[in-house]
């Protein structure tokens, strides 16, 4: 194990072979993410806790996606995305109560989501994803900060590039959190 609080997110596919990656990486824990309703059903909640059980990966969340339109951008976005638009709002309460059904089966104590959207303000610059301790968050202060006041949850990396260049980022990330968690907690 690289270290016991971080983990990754991972796009849940059909033989929830996302987790073995987990495990591959040497992590303990991850967050899956599903917007796909085909998945949201007892058998494959089964599958994902049993195929995390198998290779020692605790699921630390489910995030859960929604069906109906999605548009990530400025301009149709507000009147899309998450529980906000009364046109869509119902379906997702549904679709987010499936969801919470999953993650007790499969054995993840909580549901995240896209809530919201929440446009950019004015002078605020909007960037683009960026590896772990390349962009503007200055983790080698936040995480001190974090960890002083009384977090003690996981840190789940999340990186949405695909392929070879995702792993690679992803071990990069790895060493870095955990050289900065290991200087402040002595992990």
């Amino acid at each position: 194990m690289k270290h016991p609080k971080i983990g990754v997110l991972g796009d849940l596919v059909s033989d929830a072979s996302n987790i073995v990656k987990v495990a591959d990486f040497g992590l303990p824990c991850t967050q899956v993410c599903c917007w796909n309703m085909d998945f949201c059903t007892r058998d494959m909640a089964r599958k994902v806790r049993d195929v995390a059980a198998g290779c020692g990966v605790r699921l630390t969340a489910l995030w859960a996606g929604y069906s109906g339109p999605r548009e990530w951008n400025f301009t149709r976005g507000p009147v899309t995305l998450g529980l906000v638009p009364p046109a869509y709002r119902q379906k997702r309460v549904e679709d987010l109560r499936r969801w919470a059904d999953f993650a007790a089966e499969a054995g993840a104590p909580a549901i995240i989501t896209h809530c919201g959207f929440l446009p950019p303000t004015d002078g605020c610059e909007l960037g683009r994803e960026v590896k772990v301790g390349t962009g503007f968050v200055r983790y080698l202060e936040f995480i001190p900060k974090l960890l002083g006041c009384g977090f003690d949850g996981d840190i789940t990396i999340e990186r949405e590039i695909k392929g070879s260049a995702q792993d690679r980022d992803i071990r990069d990330t790895i060493g870095y959190l955990s050289g900065i968690l290991d200087g402040c907690c002595g992990f």
